[in-house]
């Protein structure tokens, strides 16, 4: 929606995600300087470009070729070429070992068997951020598996504006 009407994009941005992405932020602990992996960026990648503002290295994952062309051209809008690199692909075959932070649009499927992935390649002290669904959108989403919690994984949580949770994993 925001590629297709741009005022309503950056409207949506600074009424809404901005404030979601500074809690997300905060919530991770990534600081400058270090690695992120955003998977299922998108035609407007705000998240990828948030963390590149901040100093983050970004590496974008989506499947279509035609949606990365048009997260291109908003990732040079930004003038952020420097930071953010996109990539073809799916959550499923992402190597999650060299990076920091792992944050996985609500979008993204499967989640639960790329939560799984991410877990057992990321670094010890990377961490994973993600949005749960809610209200009646949350009838379109599979409830998380939450088996990962038994196997030593820490949580975190910050509810976000209009009711939102974003949840941060952690090996521990």
């Amino acid at each position: 929606m925001g590629t297709a009407w741009p005022l309503l994009g950056r409207a949506y941005f600074r009424l809404f995600y901005q404030k979601m992405l500074e809690n997300e932020l905060s919530l991770s602990g990534i600081k400058p300087g270090m690695n992120a992996v955003h998977v299922g960026c998108g035609p407007l990648p705000l998240t990828a470009v948030f963390l590149a503002g901040h100093g983050v290295r970004v590496t974008a994952f989506d499947l279509s070729h035609d949606i990365l062309k048009l997260a291109s051209g908003f990732i040079s809008y930004s003038g952020l070429d420097n930071m953010i690199h996109l990539v073809k692909g799916c959550g499923t075959d992402v190597d999650f070992s060299g990076y920091d932070a792992v944050w996985l649009s609500l979008h993204v499927r499967p989640l639960d068997r790329i939560i799984h992935r991410a877990l057992m390649l990321m670094n010890p002290e990377a961490r994973i951020i993600f949005r749960l669904p809610r209200g009646k959108i949350s009838m379109f989403y599979r409830d998380i598996d939450q088996t990962w919690l038994s196997r030593g994984v820490k949580r975190g949580e910050i509810k976000q504006p209009l009711g939102k949770i974003s949840l941060m994993l952690k090996n521990t």
